[in-house]
């Protein structure tokens, strides 16, 4: 029931709050865009919708709406269910669509060079390098969470290996021969078939510090080949491995109809009592199934150099954000079934267990698959979301390395010309960059300081989210459109990440965690600057609108 209750949900945010915010941004179907004003057949690139659609959902869709989910259910099954399903209504779907809307209405430039223009040079610097870091991060940790699945297990390792083979393949046909949506399509079904295949044929057993070279070696040519060469075909094939996961999850829901054995909020709990218990950290550990900053980079980093039309931004920005909820849901659902007791005594004491937890809990709500196929397929399935995302982390930080030493300029006082230098979009500089984003993503898996980062991933990922809504708001109250759809949830997201890091900063002090108390601390007083910054920015820009309409 609750499923097609989200089910009910999403397609009314799909159909009525997406639409009315598409209206009111004056979408353009003719406008031409980045990926045409600026081909250059490497990052600049037109892109059928149906295949950058694949490549956007399988890059966002890493192991975020899986894990936070779940962990979250230690607040209750029922808050977390509702956080998930309206939450990215009128946040995270909002949050991406938007994201993708002013990156493609500036020159396909990330949030942090919009945020430069349109709301300070300072603001934008410090976002800059907070986003770096925090592409770096997930760089490492994700590095570290897919060899760690190659190297226990082979048949995810050895099928990731022959999508990655057949990727080139896929992209040169499609690219040389212009086929058509339909033959691209089942091109790539058979691609992935044929990779599953040969994946249980032929397991690779490989050492898991081997893996760390090999998948590093892979982002660092990924994310400066040409996108149609392998990132954006590579993740067109993942991405009906991923559906085909959402499909056998969601038909195991809606016909097995599992009951749900935990609790809905804590029990003995009063109503003040469960709002201070799930405030603020529900909403920070969930995370990517309802809110996700780090989408905001896919969505200004690469998926604007690719769209053809706007009006393809809302099917692909809303649009993928939920299938990735759904996805939560699924998550939540495969632990819902089990009592709290049995519940963490399968994620762990630290949690450290979840994958493994969800893997087995998933092939206990499927029908029609074998058990054990499911529990490797899911793993497969798991890698494929968490390898996608880290690849196109490589690719964001490659991006964002070029805006720091390179920062576009105005024309004038127009800010709707924009001028960007292409010193940063050269294929050497491309190169060496992408080595740079590597090296020290290496540099932190061996200093173990991605295990540290870990537990602070969660607040700077929402913060990210709230930098991008701050900057929707003032980039469309400054071009004269309605707002409040994106400040409002800035202001939510502020409040909810800005009130974590505190209560983090003073566990962290009294733990005597002096690491983390000086993250903590660093993320605080950096991302309070911005904030302050921005509202500055656009009660400014608001005043200044007043003072445009009574003039005469």
């Amino acid at each position: 029931m609750h499923l097609i209750i989200a089910l009910g949900i999403f397609s009314l945010g799909y159909i009525i709050w997406s639409r009315y915010i598409e209206k009111n941004l004056n979408v353009d179907c003719v406008r031409p865009t980045p990926a045409i004003e600026k081909y250059n057949k490497i990052d600049f690139v037109p892109t059928k919708p149906v295949i950058l659609f694949g490549h956007h959902f399988s890059s966002i869709a890493g192991v975020g709406p899986i894990v936070g989910p779940i962990l979250a259910l230690k607040f209750g099954w029922l808050p977390t269910f509702i956080w998930l399903v309206v939450g990215v209504v009128i946040i995270g779907a909002v949050h991406d669509f938007a994201s993708l809307m002013i990156s493609v209405r500036n020159g396909g430039k990330t949030i942090g060079n919009i945020m430069s223009n349109y709301v300070s040079k300072i603001a934008g610097k410090i976002y800059l390098i907070f986003t770096f870091l925090t592409v770096v991060l997930v760089i490492a940790v994700f590095t570290r969470i897919v060899s760690t699945s190659f190297s226990t297990n082979p048949v995810a390792a050895s099928t990731s290996v022959f999508i990655t083979i057949f990727s080139p393949i896929l992209g040169l046909l499609v690219r040389k021969l212009n086929l058509s949506q339909f033959i691209s399509l089942i091109l790539a079904i058979v691609f992935l078939s044929v990779s599953l295949f040969l994946g249980f044929k032929f397991p690779l057993n490989i050492p898991q510090d081997s893996w760390i070279y090999i998948l590093l070696s892979y982002s660092f040519l990924a994310s400066w080949l040409p996108v149609w060469l392998v990132l954006q075909p590579r993740d067109y094939i993942n991405f009906f491995l991923l559906f085909s996961f959402l499909v056998i999850g969601t038909t195991g829901i809606i016909i097995k109809k599992p009951e749900i054995k935990m609790y809905a909020i804590p029990e003995g709990m009063s109503f003040i009592e469960v709002i201070s218990h799930i405030f603020p950290f529900l909403f920070v550990t969930v995370a990517c199934g309802a809110v996700s900053g780090f989408h905001s980079l896919v969505s200004s980093g690469t998926t604007s150099k690719q769209i053809s039309s706007e009006c393809h931004a809302r099917p692909i920005g809303y649009g993928a954000m939920l299938f990735e909820s759904l996805l939560g849901v699924i998550s939540l659902t495969s632990m819902a079934i089990f009592s709290f007791s049995i519940y963490t005594e399968m994620i762990g004491e630290k949690g450290d267990k979840v994958i493994d937890a969800f893997s087995y809990g998933i092939s206990q709500i499927s029908v029609g698959v074998p058990q054990e196929f499911i529990k490797n397929f899911s793993v497969i399935a798991l890698s494929a979301f968490a390898l996608t995302s880290l690849d196109t982390a490589a690719r964001i930080g490659r991006y964002l390395l070029g805006e720091i030493i390179y920062p576009s300029e105005k024309e004038g006082n127009n800010l709707q010309n924009v001028r960007y230098t292409q010193k940063d979009e050269t294929i050497s500089f491309g190169i060496v960059a992408s080595a740079v984003v590597v090296i020290f993503a290496y540099l932190l898996i061996n200093t173990g300081g991605a295990i540290v980062l870990w537990q602070l991933f969660g607040t700077s990922n929402q913060l990210l989210a709230g930098f991008a809504l701050i900057t929707a708001s003032i980039w469309a109250k400054t071009n004269k459109y309605k707002n409040l759809y994106f400040f409002l949830p800035a202001l939510f997201m502020f409040t909810v990440t800005l009130s974590a890091l505190f209560i983090q900063l003073q566990k962290f002090t009294q733990s005597s965690n002096y690491i983390l108390s000086i993250l903590s601390a660093t993320l605080l007083i950096t991302s309070s600057v911005v904030v302050l910054i921005s509202l500055k920015k656009y009660f400014q820009t608001k005043e200044q609108q007043k003072i445009l309409k009574t003039e005469p």
